[in-house]
């Protein structure tokens, strides 16, 4: 059960409320601890000093007086009446946390989004556990996501039948699925250009593509398949931002994902997106991505979209400047390497130089394959200096894989 009567607990909770701006719920429970408790109790002090300080009470109550208005315009629909008390409010009383989160929701309804990004970052400072600010603050960590059709329809049969990129790629053009020329799909560039949108909407800035190193699949062969089968996994073309303390960072290439993976079960023309944020969790959109029909309906949305606004630009886009991300090569991944030759205890020795526990061998040929530790790109190009035996290395993903 609540001890009710915790004067502590109540002085407490009362600071609480003050540093946060709510000042009348701090002296309910201030006065309420005082009456459990008149004898050598703090209450005292914090009520003593707001009755002595006039100042601050005529300030405290005019601004409790104007965010009461505000919120009566909000229900009038007066919300630029509303804007401008609050900038009062907030001005005269900054630690007052529900008068920010008000104004930054005021703010973020007329798409004034950088405003309403700092009135927040002020309002968590303040208390970075409140949950209505962080929710209001919601930010996207990462995107992974497949987004070419061409490229996974042309990974999914190389998987499943053992075919050759060649075969799948001509096979994919006669389906209509890949370009006479297919350079755009099967060099990374069309994902390329797609996450550096995604990633501009999420970094709330423009992201140039040209900046983001891209790899395409032109590179894969059976043998990456028949590694990737062996280990539960298969491969495909992912683009991904992720989030940092002092940045981003952007990259496309081929990836190794487990059967846990959301995205190792898109498959053929179909693409998926997986979004982690520090409110959303992780979530996915799936659809098709290549097609004739996919393509037509895209466009068709386009033109519904501008017939329901004649008269008005409907708003697309971010509102910072050009944003450079981080170098791909800081960014923790494993890697799965391929090297020539068949001596097993070579091939152990190898492993363990990687952090593996052990070395995986084909069903034939002279070679083995290693998947590494979690570890910059950077810091296997440094480690891979000791190999001259080294065929080539993938992505694989953080987690999920054995």
């Amino acid at each position: 059960k609540f001890n009710k009567e915790n004067t502590e607990a109540r002085n407490l909770l009362g600071l609480c409320y003050y540093e946060t701006g709510e000042v009348v719920s701090a002296l309910s429970e201030w006065v309420i601890s005082k009456n459990l408790k008149e004898e050598d109790n703090l209450a005292e002090h914090f009520l003593n000093c707001l009755r002595d300080d006039r100042n601050q009470l005529d300030v405290i109550n005019q601004s409790i007086r104007k965010y009461n208005q505000s919120v009566e315009y909000c229900n009038q629909n007066h919300e630029d009446m509303a804007v401008m008390q609050l900038k009062k409010v907030v001005a005269q009383n900054p630690k007052f946390v529900r008068a920010q989160q008000l104004l930054a929701l005021l703010y973020m309804k007329r798409q004034e989004y950088e405003k309403a990004r700092r009135l927040l970052r002020k309002s968590a400072a303040i208390d970075n556990t409140n949950t209505t600010t962080l929710r209001y603050l919601s930010e996207i960590e990462e995107i992974t996501g497949i987004l070419n059709g061409t490229t996974n329809f042309i990974l999914t049969k190389m998987d499943r039948e053992g075919a050759s990129f060649e075969d799948v790629l001509a096979e994919a053009q006669r389906l209509g699925y890949a370009e006479k020329d297919p350079s755009a799909d099967v060099e990374g560039w069309d994902t390329c250009r797609k996450i550096a949108i995604l990633s501009s909407l999420a970094m709330d800035g423009e992201v140039d593509f040209e900046e983001i190193e891209t790899e395409g699949i032109t590179k894969i062969d059976t043998a990456d398949f028949a590694y990737a089968r062996k280990m539960g996994t298969s491969i495909r073309l992912v683009g991904s931002m992720l989030r940092e303390e002092d940045g981003f960072s952007v990259f496309v290439g081929p990836m190794m994902v487990g059967m846990d993976d959301p995205l190792y079960s898109v498959s053929g023309v179909f693409n998926g997106i997986v979004i982690r944020g520090n409110q959303l969790g992780v979530t996915m959109m799936y659809g098709s991505g290549a097609g004739k029909l996919p393509t037509a309906s895209a466009v068709i949305a386009d033109i519904v979209e501008i017939a329901k606004n004649p008269a008005r630009n409907v708003p697309f886009g971010w509102h910072a400047g050009k944003l450079s991300p981080k170098p791909a090569g800081a960014r923790l991944h494993r890697f799965l390497v391929r090297f020539d030759g068949a001596d097993a205890a070579a091939a152990q020795k190898t492993a363990e130089a990687l952090g593996a526990k052990a070395p995986v061998f084909p069903d034939g040929g002279a070679e083995f394959a290693v998947l590494t530790e979690a570890l910059t790109k950077d810091e296997l190009k440094e480690k891979l200096a000791a190999f001259p035996n080294v065929k080539k290395y993938i992505r694989a993903a953080l987690n999920g894989i054995a």
